[in-house]
């Protein structure tokens, strides 16, 4: 995930329900694939993926971005996607939870901002 412009460090308000509820989260991964409830006796935590589509969604229509880089400034490429999602410093742990559950992006830290990306 990567910052396109300061004017997208808004406060993501996101609903913590989908991944077990407020607190404390503890990461769960899974290789489940089939639209299942998948529970994590450890932690009590579940995770149905037929929502997960919708709610990364509304995350990144109401906190994020989709933008393409032109070409000019990508050399091996024509164009390069990028959907940008702007989280509170506070949400750093979720940040990397939605990162590892999807398998994708990065997470950015960025110095002396009360931001993640």
């Amino acid at each position: 995930m990567l910052l396109h412009s300061d004017r997208f460090a808004t406060l993501l308000l996101v609903m913590p329900a989908l991944i077990g509820g407020f607190g404390n989260q503890k990461r769960y991964e899974s290789n489940n694939n089939n639209n299942q409830v998948i529970e994590n006796k450890e932690y009590n935590l579940k995770l149905n993926y037929d929502k997960l589509g919708p709610y990364l969604a509304g995350l990144i229509e109401g906190d994020g971005t989709i933008l393409v880089q032109n070409s000019s400034s990508i050399k091996k490429s024509k164009y390069r996607p990028l959907i940008v999602v702007v989280f509170k410093l506070e949400d750093l742990e979720l940040a990397n939870y939605l990162c590892n559950l999807t398998k994708c992006g990065k997470v950015y830290k960025k110095i002396n901002r009360n931001y993640v990306l």
